[in-house]
């Protein structure tokens, strides 16, 4: 068996440390899914990044998590360490945790550092302007990644300019994905920083935006001006122009 699929299963704080402690020495699982594990608890997030930095047969990670900031003490750093001695994981979905600014930091040295991760998904977090400029820093030196999700993030104009800006850097990541970026915290980000961004990219080939709501129409229409300048860039570039 090379996948393991929980994502049905209601699984606590105590059965899912024994799925991640017999991770530890399991050497043909290369797929594993766990739901609502609980990274609150005092060893989870710590046999996590054990699993990670032991285990080198796991390839695919999606980890369906509870809310980790009821307990104050609880981090999620020692996971995003782990990635900088990981080989092997090409893809990693992180959901449902609320990954803070100071994990988010320590996501973007471990990608400065991993070269064999390929995806990437953070999803109902709270990343604010200076965990994305972390994770935008990263994106100037990482060449590995091809797709990273930044979902519900709490991110202003100044996270939003320091990701784009690392666009014009970055040749490899082509999925950008930015759920949950309203209008409001936009503010004073311009489309001239995406489009000088974008015209020094050739790899960008998606940039998605879900959560829109009528009241944000022109948020939505900020988003349908980067659609459509990357599509006339994909046809400059064919052209050969």
């Amino acid at each position: 068996m090379t996948k393991l699929d929980l994502q049905e299963c209601v699984i606590d704080s105590e059965g899912g440390l024994v799925v991640l402690e017999a991770l530890l020495w399991n050497e043909s699982i290369q797929e594993l899914s766990l739901c609502r594990l609980d990274l609150a608890h005092p060893r989870c997030a710590r046999t996590l990044a054990r699993v990670l930095t032991t285990n080198t047969y796991i390839q695919s990670l999606d980890i369906w998590g509870q809310d980790n900031n009821e307990n104050d003490d609880c981090t999620i750093e020692p996971i995003a360490h782990a990635l900088k001695q990981n080989t092997t994981l090409r893809s990693f979905h992180l959901c449902g945790v609320k990954v803070s600014d100071v994990e988010a930091i320590a996501f973007g040295s471990a990608l400065k550092v991993n070269s064999t991760l390929r995806t990437l998904y953070m999803e109902g977090i709270a990343i604010g302007n200076l965990g994305g400029k972390a994770i935008a820093e990263s994106l100037k030196s990482n060449s590995s990644l091809v797709e990273l999700g930044v979902n519900g993030s709490s991110m202003g104009h100044i996270g939003l300019r320091a990701l784009f800006s690392s666009l014009r850097v970055n040749q490899t990541l082509k999925v950008l994905q930015l759920g949950g970026v309203t209008y409001k915290k936009l503010g004073r980000f311009r489309p001239a920083v995406w489009k000088l961004a974008l015209q020094f990219n050739v790899a960008i080939e998606c940039l998605e935006y879900s959560g829109a709501r009528d009241e944000d129409a022109t948020s939505f229409e900020f988003y349908i001006q980067i659609s459509a300048f990357l599509r006339k860039a994909a046809r400059n570039v064919a052209r050969g122009r």
